[in-house]
């Protein structure tokens, strides 16, 4: 039997550690914010949550200073050990995911860029700079006088030349990369090399967070002003969720603020921003970005593991024929305003990562691009689906930003020599000239 002394020793540490470890949520609990306040800075379902893990907080630690049954003293050991393993495992897999990142990270702010529109939401700053940055990349970052990324301004069109204005999302922009590197710019450079320099110039109208029915508000408003002989809109999946807001973000003070979010998501934001915040240290960490992207929650909600499993759907619900209806209309209008600018109209179905992977249960990737088609040769205009060169490629990995859901140059070089490649075998149908 052992000595009593060295039983409360070991009981001792036991609660130390209970203490340390089970502390850590009770802290992350009572210091996040919620979006939704019913108390003080609480929803109701995490003020009540709070006080769940609290009692048991406290049953634990008082478990501690009365004689329990060898079987609850078990028992009890089964969830400390684990627990203290776990919070071990995940500090030396965070320390590891640090050491071992692609580059050394200095935090900036990704905004200032961004001026209000009331139509759009935002639009850019003119002849704005700055360094887009993250974990993965660095680029710089210049609009010009009209708003566009671009390195230098656009006047009256010259005669014999052919202007093509690519508008899209931030897939369009390409803030991860260089400006030469963009698919637009790949374009230009394909163009060049297949008509000559000058005969063809490709203007880049990305704006992170547009769908459609943004693009479409875009070119409505301002490609007239570009004289365009051809608009091309670059589509991706998520443009059938973005779709459902007539304006999904807003600029405030440079910064990209999401129409719904309220002010507590504001000082949530706020929050996270602190040195001292477990919360925003939480969230900012790897490993969690790792298990986010897992969608662990989504799937035991059985939500499958994409957001967009709508564009991908064989049998589709009722959502996603919704979705791909308010689609159609909202590009068959982004035409009719090309074609008002006296512009011919194409689209480029581009794909996300998840398309490369296995699809899941009544899911087929290739149907986003198929779709597209189908809604095109209704409505009249080409559409490039994107999807089969990047499936043929030897090593997908290369194509896209292992934490960014972007791509790197390699994906949007992909994109910008398939698309000239199919449009310029298009010819005078997309308003481009013969080929030399």
């Amino acid at each position: 039997m052992e000595p009593a002394p060295k039983i409360q020793r070991r009981r001792g540490a036991e609660f130390a550690v209970a203490a340390i470890v089970f502390a850590l949520p009770l802290v992350y609990l009572l210091t996040e914010r919620t979006s939704e306040i019913f108390f003080w800075r609480y929803s109701k379902p995490w003020l009540i949550s709070s006080l769940i893990y609290e009692a048991c907080f406290a049953a634990l630690l008082f478990s501690y200073f009365r004689a329990l049954p060898a079987p609850i003293a078990t028992l009890r050991k089964l969830v400390v050990a684990p627990g203290a393993s776990l919070v071990v495992v995940l500090l030396v897999w965070e320390a590891y995911l640090q050491a071992t990142d692609d580059a050394a990270f200095t935090p900036l702010e990704n905004i200032g860029r961004h001026a209000f529109d009331p139509d759009v939401g935002h639009v850019y700053l003119p002849n704005y700079d700055q360094v887009i940055q993250s974990r993965e990349f660095s680029a710089k970052w210049h609009s010009n006088a009209q708003g566009l990324r671009a390195n230098h301004d656009f006047g009256p069109k010259p005669a014999g030349l052919a202007r093509v204005l690519v508008v899209g999302d931030s897939f369009t922009v390409g803030d991860q990369v260089r400006f030469e590197d963009t698919y637009p710019s790949v374009m230009q450079s394909e163009f060049d090399r297949l008509y000559g320099a000058g005969r063809v110039e490709v203007l880049n109208a990305g704006f992170p967070a547009f769908g459609t029915i943004h693009e479409r508000k875009w070119i409505e408003k301002f490609a007239a002003g570009f004289e365009p002989d051809l608009v091309v809109v670059g589509s991706t999946p998520n443009d059938l969720l973005e779709n459902r807001f007539p304006i999904l973000n807003i600029a405030r003070d440079g910064a990209l603020l999401n129409q719904l979010a309220t002010e507590g998501d504001r000082k949530r934001y706020e929050d996270h921003r602190r040195w001292y915040s477990l919360p925003g240290w939480v969230a900012r960490s790897l490993v969690m970005q790792r298990i986010d992207a897992l969608r662990i929650v989504d799937r035991l909600k059985g939500k499958g593991d994409s957001s967009h499993r709508g564009a991908f759907e064989i049998a589709q619900g009722k959502e996603s024929t919704r979705l791909y209806a308010l689609y159609e209309r909202e590009i068959t209008q982004a035409r009719d305003a090309a074609l008002r600018c006296g512009a011919k109209f194409a689209v480029l179905a581009i794909p996300f990562q998840e398309q490369l992977r296995k699809p899941g249960a009544n899911q087929d990737f290739s149907l986003w691009g198929v779709r597209v088609k189908e809604i095109g040769e209704r409505a009249g205009f080409p559409v490039v689906d994107l999807l089969p060169s990047f499936r043929a490629a030897r090593d997908p990995s290369v194509l896209y930003w292992r934490e960014d859901s972007h791509c790197r140059a390699e994906g949007y070089r992909l994109i910008g020599v398939g698309a000239s490649a199919s449009l310029s075998s298009l010819g005078a149908e997309v308003n481009l000239p013969r080929a030399r």
